[in-house]
């Protein structure tokens, strides 16, 4: 994962990750069929770390906009973890590749359906439909991509007011008109 972030998919090649891992090439192949195996066991570690950063820091209770904030602040962590955005990197790289994206899309769901169920228990007593707490987590999973992609490539900063604009408009999705 540090030889993703560091280097990117197109630098992270096996026999790199073997020489910061200190192992084999031989060793790697071992245990990994090839760079997509490997790669998908890096995304898949990701997603199980990131699940379990975001919902470690999910708030238990507090006014709807609390738990906004804190749901936000969260997420903006746990995406932006070295691991998560390794992951993103590797999905990008491979996505016209369609044996790794068919697979990555049974990687993927159940740690998203995870991630929905946390939310929808977070705003269960909002009272928008279950429909508008799904798009204010779509909402607010999408920009937050969006923000750390640019702010790794220098396009942007993830700073207050970016997140707060972010939090405001999660906070009126998710409030009855």
């Amino acid at each position: 994962m540090q030889c993703l972030r560091r280097s990117g998919y197109s630098g992270a090649t096996l026999v790199r990750i073997a020489k910061e891992a200190a192992v084999t090439t031989g060793a790697l192949q071992h245990h990994f069929e090839g760079r997509r195996d490997l790669m998908q066991s890096v995304v898949r570690e990701a997603y199980e770390r990131l699940v379990s950063d975001v919902a470690g820091q999910l708030p238990s209770s507090g006014s709807l906009r609390e738990r906004v904030d804190g749901a936000i602040d969260a997420m903006v962590a746990g995406y932006g973890t070295a691991s998560a955005l390794g992951a993103f990197e590797v999905v990008l790289a491979l996505r016209d590749d369609g044996e790794f994206s068919s697979q990555h899309l049974g990687i993927a769901a159940p740690y998203a359906a995870e991630l929905d169920r946390q939310w929808l228990e977070l705003f269960a007593d909002s009272n928008v439909s279950e429909a508008s707490k799904r798009i204010a987590r779509q909402v607010a999973r999408t920009c937050i991509l969006g923000l750390l992609t640019s702010a790794a490539s220098g396009l942007a900063v993830v700073d207050q007011h970016t997140v707060g604009g972010l939090k405001e408009s999660v906070f009126h999705l998710l409030s009855p008109n």
